[in-house]
């Protein structure tokens, strides 16, 4: 019932008041903002993290995940692992992976190395070129004999391939006692000679899921060619000695013939023969020897020289300049190799380092703060604006064109990097200094809203100027983060590793080293008078 009294008329907000609510409102929606940036920033680092760990631990089974990783590891750990995955894969399955047993003999023990072998080729009897492994595990031991029947194995299997014939004249040289007639391994060349099989060396075993042409598969597959190699190394200074020490003796013997067919050999190991498979620098430089070795016993025979000496002078300049050119390389290949090495890990040292420095200095600039009074507070409810967002734009633009570019470059030489390390600076000076400018702007120039229309002390302003500082710096950090992880996920995709695989990603000269290998090969076949 109406009792005839007005009702009280509603408190209009003074202006202080509602500045006061617009304040915590805009308050409320920067720290949303600054929740959600954070988030966003935790968000890619966690993606980024579990791409890795199920690219490296979940892509594939547990003892296929082993054994990839032992593909990158030095000899003595890839051994202890290799023998925990070919015990388990005995255990779990019926018939065993030959892979694992081949993978594990290429680094095992030179005395358990043949027995292993054997185990594997047991699996993959048709295996030419594992027999080939196992034929040169068992002439390191010195078990020849064992070695020629094991090499006599490969020769029959397919692919053809006429390197086990090679190796088996090898084995039966390294055989021979100083009475015995050497007739028979030159008998052996001569058949294998006449044979149109290429030569094909066997390659460690590598995986399809990890990058090829990288250093560390480039040092595995040398030593790997040297050491199938080494056997025809040891026959051609077998018979260098015999021949020296017949001829010597005044036995004589049809050295003169001899000496042609351990040339031929040469010239057949260097021409190789698959057009798609060129040989190797260490499979030139074994033929080479065995050319030389077989002039040096014409040089025995008749220090005149033999044939035409317009022939002879020119292959033996042929000869010294594929020498010459191929220590050259050879002698070089660390240090290159490691000046790639250290331009690879530029790029995420220097990144690293920039978001160090953005991450301390937001510390210490909010200690310092603190040192000034409370106000360095009230710049964490300060509405985004355009001056504060420019030092982050700016960060991230910067970051994303280096990256790129290094990307886009790779691999860089250590020159090349140096060349970009002013830029690397700019990307961290030029933003922290532009977050340092604006810093000072906002706080010479605040907003009614913090301060609320009081007197300001001048240490209340360096407090607030250093809480907007603090700020930006952090908002630089995230944002850098965020395109370090997208650049990380991009190399991965592009070069299927990621940038801190070092091994994986430093090059190993690789198309240089064939591309030397195919020179020699047709300075050397020229030189011989051969296709």
């Amino acid at each position: 019932m109406d009792d005839g009294r007005a009702l009280p008329a509603e408190t209009e907000a003074s202006p202080a008041e509602r500045i006061m609510a617009a304040t915590r409102a805009g308050a409320m929606e920067t720290r949303r903002s600054r929740r959600t940036f954070r988030l966003l920033v935790g968000a890619v680092v966690l993606i980024t993290v579990a791409l890795w760990f199920a690219d490296q631990y979940l892509r594939l089974p547990r003892l296929e995940t082993m054994f990839r990783m032992t593909r990158t590891l030095p000899a003595p750990s890839a051994r202890a692992v290799l023998r925990n995955v070919a015990r388990q894969d005995a255990r779990l399955n019926t018939t065993p992976n030959p892979r694992y047993l081949e993978a594990l003999g290429d680094v095992e023990e030179p005395d358990l190395a043949p027995s292993v072998y054997d185990q594997a080729f047991r699996l993959d009897s048709r295996n030419a070129l594992l027999a080939i492994k196992s034929g040169c595990a068992l002439f390191h031991l010195g078990r020849f004999l064992e070695a020629r029947d094991r090499f006599r194995e490969a020769a029959a299997l397919s692919p053809p391939n006429v390197l086990p014939r090679y190796l088996e004249a090898a084995a039966l040289c390294a055989s021979l006692s100083e009475q015995d007639d050497p007739g028979d391994v030159l008998a052996v060349l001569a058949r294998a000679n006449t044979s149109d099989a290429p030569v094909i060396l066997p390659a460690p075993l590598w995986h399809p899921t990890l990058p090829e042409g990288g250093a560390w598969q480039a040092r595995v597959a040398r030593d790997m060619s040297q050491w199938v190699l080494t056997p025809l190394y040891v026959m051609a200074d077998i018979l260098r000695e015999r021949a020296r020490g017949d001829i010597l003796s005044r036995h004589g013997g049809p050295w003169r013939e001899w000496s042609d067919l351990v040339e031929a050999t040469g010239a057949r190991v260097i021409r190789g023969g698959l057009p798609d498979r060129l040989p190797d620098l260490e499979q030139i430089l074994a033929g080479l020897n065995l050319v030389r070795t077989a002039r040096e016993i014409r040089g025995e025979l008749s220090p005149g020289g033999a044939g035409s000496a317009t022939s002879g002078d020119t292959l033996s300049r042929a000869m010294d300049e594929a020498s010459t050119r191929a220590a050259d390389f050879l002698n070089s290949w660390e240090s290159r190799v490691a000046d790639y090495d250290r331009a690879a890990r530029q790029p995420i040292l220097r990144a690293v380092t920039v978001l160090v420095v953005f991450g301390v200095s937001r510390l210490l600039v909010e200690l310092l703060a603190r040192l000034f009074g409370q106000q360095w507070r009230v710049a964490k409810t300060l509405p985004v604006s355009f001056p504060q967002v420019l030092a982050p734009v700016m960060t991230g633009l910067l970051f994303t064109i280096l990256l790129l570019m290094t990307l886009a470059g790779w691999p860089r030489t250590l020159r090349s990097m140096d060349v970009s390390l002013g830029w690397w600076y700019l990307c961290g000076a030029l933003p922290m200094g532009v977050s340092v400018a604006v810093s000072v702007y906002l706080a010479a120039r605040p907003s009614p809203g913090a301060w609320s229309g009081q007197a300001v002390r001048f240490r209340d302003r360096v407090s607030f100027g250093l809480g907007v500082l603090r700020r930006q710096l952090g908002t630089m950090n995230g944002v850098a983060i965020v395109v370090f992880c997208c650049w990380l996920l991009l190399f991965r995709m592009t070069w299927n590793a990621y940038p801190f695989q070092f091994s994986l990603v430093t090059p190993g000269l690789t198309a240089e080293e064939m591309e030397l290998a195919r020179q020699l090969r047709e300075l050397l076949l020229t030189a011989m008078g051969g296709p």
